[in-house]
């Protein structure tokens, strides 16, 4: 487990930077008066404050009036931000305004976590999204991150006897523990230990199927990515956001399937959040990949696409494995790799469920979201 221990960076109303737990908040005595009224909206000097009760509270000096994204917009968090707040664990990407508003794609990639305060508002409208989850070859923002239990791997099958199989790598685990990988003639990987969501941080990747001589297991899902919305006012999600996992690939012939990637992090954190009907909020976690048989390589599993439907893991292809579905909803543990028919590589395990954090005094959550919020 990592706690987050921020220490301030920056006085809260002269500059950037972040405070701990136990910082006073907006409208707390010491951290600038509230005078944008009685919500605690932020303060009152026209540019300066520190804003967020859960696991940041993040100071703000003279952000622009607006951030709007109304047009397909990608976000590199090593590159595009207004700046940087370096934690205990992890370096928060942060992009600053008074108000926010996505009314279209707003697609996240980078090493860091992303951060977005504004001193008002957060808006995503009907038509708006935020993209932070993996898939195969593409990362969400700090997915895989450091703070990971790292699992085991499928075993490796260096034989070509007629039951060869390499076994099924594990799913990755976060606050929901991966899916064990089936056997093949050699172990299934074991999971890593899940770890609480007390810090900002992504998802954790699966583990690697097992070989059989030169055919390879198939690669793990990657964890999904972490994005915190910090409002001083009111944040209102009408339409997505996705933090989800990645995942597995299948197994080449006679090898194991990859596991499926963890889902990552949401955080909302607001004097009024509001994620009303329609709308989406999910770090659900990826299928794991299906193993190889004699004359097939295995299918990949599933990425997440909606907070309400499971990643099925890879199936149906061969005589290896299926791979495991991948967390959602009020499961959180990832499915079990399926043992093989007759010969192949055994199944790779679904992800574990990731986090949606929720920190306010006036919560309003009506839309789906997956897992429970906590």
């Amino acid at each position: 487990m990592r706690v987050l221990a921020i220490a301030l960076l920056a006085a809260c109303s002269f500059g950037h930077g972040v405070e701990g737990d136990d910082a006073p908040g907006p409208g707390s005595d010491g951290s600038g008066s509230d005078g944008s009224g009685s919500d605690g909206s932020g303060s009152g000097d026209g540019g300066t404050g520190c804003f967020g009760s859960g696991l940041a509270s993040v100071c703000v000096s003279s952000p622009p009036a607006t951030w709007t994204v109304d047009v397909p917009t990608s976000f590199d968090t090593s590159a595009d931000c207004d700046f940087t707040v370096n934690t205990a664990g992890d370096t928060l990407c942060v992009k600053q305004a008074t108000t926010v508003t996505i009314s279209d794609l707003l697609g996240v990639t980078g090493p860091n976590p992303l951060v977005i305060v504004a001193e008002q508002s957060i808006t995503i409208t009907a038509s708006g999204a935020i993209d932070a989850s993996s898939v195969r070859g593409s990362l969400g923002p700090d997915a895989n991150a450091a703070a990971c239990s790292a699992g085991t791997a499928g075993g490796n099958d260096g034989s070509n006897n007629p039951g060869a199989g390499g076994g099924g790598g594990a799913g990755g685990s976060f606050t929901g523990a991966g899916g064990a990988g089936s056997a093949g003639a050699k172990p299934g990987g074991a999971p890593g230990a899940t770890i609480a969501a007390t810090a900002i941080h992504g998802g954790c990747a699966g583990t690697r199927g097992g070989n059989q001589q030169s055919h390879k297991g198939g690669v793990a899902g990657p964890g999904g990515g972490a994005v915190y919305l910090i409002a001083g006012g009111t944040i209102a999600v009408d339409g997505a956001i996705n933090a989800s996992g990645g995942g597995g690939d299948g197994g080449d012939l006679k090898a194991g399937g990859g596991g499926g990637g963890s889902g990552g992090l949401v955080g909302l954190d607001a004097p009024h959040v509001r994620v009303t009907s329609g709308a989406q909020v999910f770090a659900n976690a990826g299928g794991g990949g299906e193993g190889g048989d004699g004359g097939t390589a295995g299918a990949a599993g599933e990425d997440p696409s909606q907070a309400t439907t499971a990643a099925a893991g890879g199936a149906g292809t061969t005589a290896g494995g299926d791979g495991g579905d991948g967390a959602a909803n009020a499961q959180l543990a990832g499915g079990a790799g399926k043992p093989r028919a007759t010969n192949g590589g055994g199944g790779g395990g679904g992800g574990g469920a990731g986090a949606i954090r929720v920190f306010s005094p006036d919560a309003m959550l009506i839309g789906a979201i997956s897992p429970p919020p906590s």
